[in-house]
């Protein structure tokens, strides 16, 4: 009879068939994931290079007829070059965590090296999926950052544009919050280049939701509120996420945010706004662990919904021999034996970078001056 080890050196433990299963796990990663922003692109390499288009739109002079034409002024068109971040994630099965071992939920039925696999797997490709949430909140917020805090891209230097930036001024009883919604809108708009988009999403901190929902200009506004909210419906038909865990699927969905919980979310001046309470531990090199919050603390991220070519997520190959020079997945996964027998390591990685390419229409909201 073979070995729990020689049992994981099956076909069905190979790399395509792990790989295969750590991908069709449900994506538990989030919001921003729900929102469909990020179109994907698997890659060979472990860079990518972007191709800037900067068409110039001017204005034709006119001219007598049979005289010189006005000589066509060209776009400039410019490459960058991004390195594809590695995370990797490891673990150890040993013959003694399934020996002897009763299955989750059977009270007779043992553990296998299948189950085993499983629900390893499970467990590993969460981590990944949180990460990448992570990821995609700072492509939103035009800086990609580490666990650790540390810069990986900051996007906004890359391209060589300033942030935009709108105080809110929520502390403010007097302030008209409609003119703070026509600059996000106008700033977003300006800044498209070229792009389309259906509507715009503002992605917020718990503070800042909570004081713009208090805020009397939202409170005046819903005093006569009628359920007619049907652009909403037609956006999210169009960017193809009805009944998405982030948005709901229809106009009688939304809601009158004085008179119920609409932290899910509740459509006002053209603005679909909602909660945003991502966070996640990680492990520091002291051993401890501490929390981050993937939207900073009284502030509020606006995103145009809909766009074709503006958010972009790229996967490179994983580091191993067999995938050298292969289109990249979302996540990977393989076995290897150790060779003396004693355990088998589980070896899983994720290779993502999700860019923002038009970080101009990237706003960010503030609750007051002083979170800008």
């Amino acid at each position: 009879m073979p070995n729990i080890i020689d049992v994981f050196s099956g076909d069905a433990f190979s790399v395509k068939e792990l790989t295969d299963s750590i991908n069709l796990f449900p994506n538990s990663y989030g919001l921003i994931n729900s929102l469909n922003l990020f179109s994907h692109k698997g890659v060979a390499t472990t860079s990518v290079g972007v191709e800037i288009n900067k068409g110039v739109l001017n204005l034709i002079q006119s001219k007598p007829r049979g005289s010189q034409a006005n000589k066509n002024i060209r776009g400039k068109r410019e490459m960058r070059f991004f390195e594809i971040p590695h995370f990797p994630l490891d673990d150890t099965i040993r013959p003694s965590d399934i020996q002897n071992v009763r299955a989750f939920g059977s009270p007779d039925q043992a553990k296998t090296p299948e189950t085993e696999v499983a629900d390893r797997l499970g467990e590993m490709s969460k981590k990944h999926d949180i990460t990448l949430e992570y990821l995609n909140a700072g492509a939103i917020a035009g800086q990609i950052l580490d666990a650790d805090g540390s810069v990986i891209l900051d996007i906004f230097d890359e391209f060589g544009v300033e942030e935009n930036k709108v105080n809110f001024d929520l502390t403010n009883a007097a302030v008209e919050l409609p003119e703070k919604t026509q600059e996000v809108w106008g700033l977003i708009e300006d800044n498209l280049d070229g792009d389309t988009l259906d509507g715009i999403v503002a992605l917020c901190s718990p503070a800042f939701f909570k004081s713009l929902v208090n805020h009397k200009s939202v409170k005046e506004t819903f005093k006569e509120y009628k359920d007619t909210t049907v652009r909403l419906a037609n956006i999210l038909s169009q960017i193809g996420n009805a009944g998405g865990p982030g948005l709901p699927g229809t106009a009688e969905q939304a809601t009158d945010p004085m008179r119920r919980d609409v932290r899910k979310g509740f459509f006002w001046q053209d603005i679909w706004w909602l909660e945003y309470r991502g966070k996640a531990t990680f492990q520091q090199e002291d051993g401890d662990t501490a929390t981050r919050n993937f939207i900073a603390a009284n502030t509020c991220r606006f995103l145009p919904l809909g766009t074709q070519d503006t958010f972009r997520s790229y996967s490179a190959p994983a580091d191993w021999m067999e995938t050298v020079n292969t289109v990249g997945l979302p996540k990977y996964a393989k076995i290897v034996p150790d060779q003396g027998g004693r355990w088998v390591e589980l070896l899983s990685e994720s290779n993502p970078l999700p860019l923002c390419l038009r970080p101009k229409v990237l706003v960010k909201g503030a609750r007051a001056a002083a979170d800008l």
